[in-house]
């Protein structure tokens, strides 16, 4: 793309939002293990049959 653009990769690296983009990978990966942990801390507390139930 930088090479159909004619834009340099300093001129990239000026505009390019890598905090933004890291908050929300990082903001996806806590709810990602967020909704595992809560599922498995309710397959142990119940019969898994039950808890699939649910």
């Amino acid at each position: 793309m930088l090479k159909l653009t004619s834009m340099t990769w300093r001129e990239f690296i000026a505009v390019f939002q890598g905090t933004a983009i890291s908050i929300y990978i990082m903001i996806i990966f806590v709810s990602i293990f967020l909704s595992y942990w809560i599922s498995s801390e309710s397959i142990k507390q119940n019969n898994i049959i039950e808890a699939m139930k649910d």
